[in-house]
């Protein structure tokens, strides 16, 4: 039996495991069986190479903002950001969408803008089935209002809203999907009244389902739908448990000595949320049982202000990527902390760059690979290499083609004492108002990074262009299973009908491939169709006569004549339909003429006007 080899560092993560099986598998140790080494082998091609590592920095960092990274259900990133251009105009701003497959090649692009009207990105989320929340802040003159916005897995825009929570800062945003729900969170500050939470419930398809608000509140924190179907909501030392119909559970406030609030969390785990505490340049993480009590303290480690990015191992650990600080430049550092708050395996990016960079975010595949962003600190202004970059790695990897994560230790003792109090709130129903829905304008963009290290490998691309007539279409077949569409259609096979670029891949990092078939066409008439006979007997079937289009109906005239010319119909609107009667009588069977004077919408988007005219048959 033979297999072909792909180089060793691609396929470490195979070899551990293969290495597990022949340790605890007895019957691979039998006469004939694979041999491990061979196993691995053979584990490497029995799927496509899943990630590759890069490190690619941010061309023109003053030109976006507030870069986040969410993951698809197969693998792929997307990266979501705002656009710095229009920040103090308050008209024109772009949210901006990338998406990324595990090789780092770009599958879409695009900037989402309204005119006149400046959109701030905030959070945003991921359903199973592959689509996209978009959750931010939307300024139009005097108004500030919030906005939703879904995107299909290809960048569509699928449905836009405005919503206004009367007056709203700025500073605190999230958003979570469970199932089809999307919950958003943030604060309300009117002008002389008190900070107040809100948490707001809607539908995948964007409609308010309801809201509460609470207090007090201040300017930071995130919620979380939580495992018993409930949520918790952090806003600096306030903590507010609530059930899935947004009835207080309990509330609490940390009470320290150390001036600070938590950077970061809530993250669920097994019996409880984990957060981080910052303070002075250093961290230390805790948790939190199920009814807010102190279950255990981690030792601190130094760090810079900005939260670190926190995700749960498999295996219940808490894996984290944070700043460590310095004096000219920082560091990108990583580590893990057991269930029981021990930290371990603290690592720190080297690489030929001097980095200084403020909040982070990441997240990580299947396979255990790592897709990072990195924003600037908007309050350094001393010169360094980069302090904006998209990075991806191994996890279990100690080193890659252009950068090393190298082992390091720099824990002390945690001495400092967290108190956390019962909180006196009250949670009220609130109401979102919808205003206009509008439309949102797609423009297709570059990915503005550039690559730092030097890829072990390139591609090949192949282009295959057909110019058909209207009326045909045009059958394609990828090479092998291997290849993937990306825009997610199932199968190898498949009838090209609307013109435009497909495109597919291998998913081969080590050797990819990618597939564009460019299909032009010139757009078709819109053909109409007038039955020449229909029978209203109430039966159900052919009771009134009407014009069927593929296309969409923006005006119609509809004319019945009787044999000697006499008008026994007439209509006007979109959707026009006769019922055979005349003054609510119905008509005798027999030959009539129908004139039908229409205009429609036609495949280019132009309107086409025309006109119909035949004899109809009415039976009874």
């Amino acid at each position: 039996m033979g297999c072909l080899v792909y180089p060793f560092q691609r396929c470490s993560s195979v070899f551990r495991f293969a290495a597990l099986l022949w340790k605890y598998i007895p019957m691979l140790k039998r006469p004939g069986m694979l041999k491990p080494s061979l196993l691995a082998l053979c584990l490497c091609i029995a799927g496509s190479i899943s990630a590759q590592e890069y490190f690619r920095l941010l061309d023109q960092p003053e030109n976006s903002f507030r870069r986040k990274v969410a993951r698809f259900p197969n693998g792929d990133v997307l990266i979501g950001n705002s656009s710095e251009e229009a920040l103090f105009s308050m008209a024109n701003g772009k949210i901006l969408m990338t998406r990324m497959d595990p090789c780092g090649v770009v599958r879409w692009s695009q900037s989402y803008e309204r005119e006149g009207e400046y959109l701030k990105f905030a959070d945003f989320d991921i359903n199973s089935r592959g689509e996209i929340f978009i959750y931010g802040s939307a300024f139009s003159g005097l108004s500030e209002l919030i906005f939703l916005l879904k995107l299909n897995s290809l960048g569509e825009v699928l449905a836009f809203r405005h919503y206004d929570p009367q007056t709203i800062d700025h500073f605190t945003y999230s958003c979570d999907m469970r199932g089809d729900q999307l919950m958003v969170y943030g604060l309300i500050l009117g002008f002389g009244t008190q900070k107040q939470g809100f948490l707001a419930i809607f539908n995948s398809d964007l409609r308010f389902q309801w809201a509460k608000t609470f207090s007090p509140f201040e300017s930071e924190g995130e919620a979380i739908f939580t495992n018993d179907g409930g949520f918790l909501c952090s806003s600096g030392p306030f903590l507010y448990k609530l059930d899935g119909n947004g009835a207080l559970q309990w509330a609490s406030t940390l009470s320290s000595t150390l001036g600070s609030f938590p950077a970061a969390g809530p993250l669920e785990v097994p019996g409880g949320y984990i957060f981080e505490f910052n303070r002075r340049d250093s961290s230390f993480f805790y948790k939190l049982n199920g009814n807010g009590n102190l279950d255990w303290t981690s030792d601190l480690f130094p760090a810079s202000k900005y939260g670190a990015s926190m995700t749960l191992e498999p295996d219940g650990r808490l894996f984290a990527t944070y700043n460590c600080p310095g004096q000219d430049e920082n560091q990108l550092c990583q580590l893990m902390v057991s269930p029981s708050g021990v930290i371990s395996e603290q690592k720190q990016l080297d690489i030929d760059l001097t980095i200084y960079n403020g909040p982070l975010y990441h997240s990580i595949d299947d396979n255990q690979f790592v897709t990072l962003v990195a924003n600037g600190d908007p309050l350094y202004i001393n010169r360094v290499d980069v302090s904006d970059f998209i990075m991806q790695f191994a996890q279990e990897e100690a080193s890659s083609d252009c950068f090393t994560w190298e082992p390091f230790s720099s824990l002390t003792n945690n001495r400092d004492q967290l108190l956390f109090q019962p909180l006196d709130t009250t949670v009220l129903d609130y109401n979102f108002v919808l205003q206009n829905l509008g439309k949102v304008i797609e423009f297709e963009t570059e990915l503005p990074y550039q690559e730092h290290c030097e890829r072990a490998s390139g591609q090949l691309l192949t282009q295959l262009d057909t110019f058909l007539n209207c009326e045909f279409d045009w059958m394609v077949e990828l090479p092998s299973e291997d290849f993937q569409w990306e825009d997610e259609y199932p199968d190898r096979r498949r009838i090209l009908e609307d013109p435009g670029l497909y495109k597919a891949s291998n998913q081969d990092c080590a050797a990819l491939r990618l597939f564009e078939y460019r299909l032009e066409k010139p757009p078709c008439d819109c053909d109409v169709y007038l039955p020449n006979a229909f029978s209203p007997n109430q039966d159900g079937i052919n009771d009134e006569l009407q014009l069927y289009s593929a296309c969409e109906v923006v005006e119609m005239r509809m004319s019945i004549y009787d044999r000697w010319g006499v008008k026994v119909f007439e209509g006007f609107g979109q959707d026009i339909r006769w019922n055979g009667r005349f003054n609510n009588t119905p008509l005798k069977v027999g030959v009539y003429v129908a004139i039908v004077e229409y205009q429609l919408v036609n495949n280019a988007g132009d309107i086409q006007e025309s006109m119909t005219s035949q004899d109809i048959t009415l039976l009874r």
